[in-house]
């Protein structure tokens, strides 16, 4: 019996998908792969062989080759300018964050540690102290000193001018006070005779010029703001106001005879005046004018009696007057002399 060959049957590329799928699936896509580089490689050849034979796609290719050159070179510049700049910021923040380091060390106190302090080192400090407060007394009191001085000098400056220009007036007082005496000598003279023997034109007129009184004011406003002063060391350690108290003493004596001799005036001759004066004469003496007439009311030989006596008054009064002038400007002279000498105004 003959046995018949087994005949191999063909597979079918169905039947080979069905019994290994997996590695179908991996031939087919290498396969694939092998083909597009096939034909890549093909197409390059082809592109290269067309660039060789055209000479313009050669000079486009290799401007595209320098224009992606630029493009890298700007692009590494970019990173670059990038990294410098990161660089400065890091460089920036380090040197903002140096500040922060100080302040946390700042923060950090160490107290030293105090050593005790002898006691010849607190008398020291004493010691220094007291000086202290005694060098700044002193200079205090010195400066208080000079102020004072200053205030001192234009005071007692002011005090002599006052004092001279007191002089000057107690000087006219006694010149127009002696020209009075005179005056009441002649009216003296003249009512000493009869009243028919009397010009009684000349007798008008000479009543008329005795009646009259030269007042006298003192200057006052230095020797006030003196006496106000009078605590300050550069006057209280003085004679000063021993002077001052003599020369308003002496002011005083004769404000009270001036008021007297003002009240004699007026009770003895202005009385004698509404008696016997005319209006017509009355009015040209009061005028200065001279006498318009011998005229007179009322008058007889007692009016005249009485008028002698009363001249005779007035004439003392006046007599005091010019020795009290007298006294006032030697002690004005006095306190020149002794304030100049005093406080050094001798070149002043």
């Amino acid at each position: 019996m003959k046995r018949s060959p087994k005949v191999r049957k063909s597979e079918s590329p169905e039947d080979g998908i069905k019994s290994n799928p997996d590695s179908y699936r991996d031939e087919s896509l290498k396969s694939k792969e092998e083909n597009t580089s096939a034909s890549g490689s093909d197409q390059d050849n082809i592109a290269n062989s067309e660039i060789k034979e055209h000479p313009a796609i050669e000079i486009q290719h290799s401007e595209i080759n320098d224009k992606s050159d630029i493009e890298n070179s700007k692009f590494e510049i970019k990173n670059n300018s990038d990294i410098e700049h990161s660089k400065s910021e890091i460089k920036n923040n380090s040197e903002i964050e140096i500040p922060k380091s100080e302040i946390k060390t700042m923060e950090v106190h160490h107290h030293p540690e105090v050593e005790k302090k002898g006691f010849k080192e607190y008398i020291l400090e004493g010691l220094m102290i007291f000086l202290a407060v005694t060098m700044g007394f002193f200079a205090e009191s010195m400066r208080e000193n000079i102020t004072n001085g200053e205030h001192v000098k234009q005071l007692t400056m002011q005090l002599v001018r006052d004092l001279k220009n007191d002089t000057a007036n107690l000087q006219e007082n006694i010149v127009y006070e002696r020209m009075l005496n005179k005056r009441e000598d002649s009216l003296f003279t003249l009512l000493q005779q009869p009243l028919k023997k009397i010009d009684t034109k000349e007798m008008q007129l000479l009543i008329s010029k005795n009646y009259n009184l030269k007042l006298f004011y003192p200057s006052l406003g230095a020797i006030t703001a003196i006496k106000n002063e009078l605590h300050l060391k550069q006057f209280s350690k003085s004679e000063i106001s021993t002077y001052i108290t003599g020369y308003e003493g002496r002011a005083n004596v004769l404000k009270e005879l001036e008021n007297i001799q003002k009240s004699n005036l007026s009770n003895y001759l202005a009385a004698f005046f509404k008696d016997h004066f005319t209006p017509v004469n009355m009015y040209a003496l009061s005028h200065d004018q001279p006498v318009v007439n011998g005229e007179m009311r009322n008058l007889v030989q007692d009016d005249l009696t009485r008028l002698c006596v009363e001249i005779t008054m007035i004439q003392g009064f006046n007599s005091d007057l010019i020795s009290y002038d007298k006294k006032m400007k030697q002690d004005a002279a006095n306190l020149i002399q002794y304030v100049t000498k005093q406080y050094n105004l001798e070149d002043e």
